[in-house]
């Protein structure tokens, strides 16, 4: 996964996402998978990934709703 930190620029970002994404089609076009299948796969990695990230994220007592309130 690509690493990011806040002083990388954008444009750098967007670019160096952008090779490594037709590097992994690349490899997996040499394996002998079809472009359905890369991206399904990629799919995954992206859902795993977002996943990963925000059950990594403890929520703040804000954003909890308050199980006693009554409307």
């Amino acid at each position: 996964m690509l690493s990011t930190d806040k002083t990388t620029p954008p444009q750098q970002v967007k670019t160096d996402l952008l090779l490594e994404y037709k590097d992994y089609v690349t490899r997996r076009i040499a394996e002998g998978k079809t472009k359905t299948e890369i991206m399904r796969c990629l799919k995954r990695y992206v859902a795993r990934e977002t996943f990963r990230l925000l059950a990594s994220e403890p929520m703040g007592q804000a954003s909890l709703p308050d199980a006693t309130a009554t409307d």
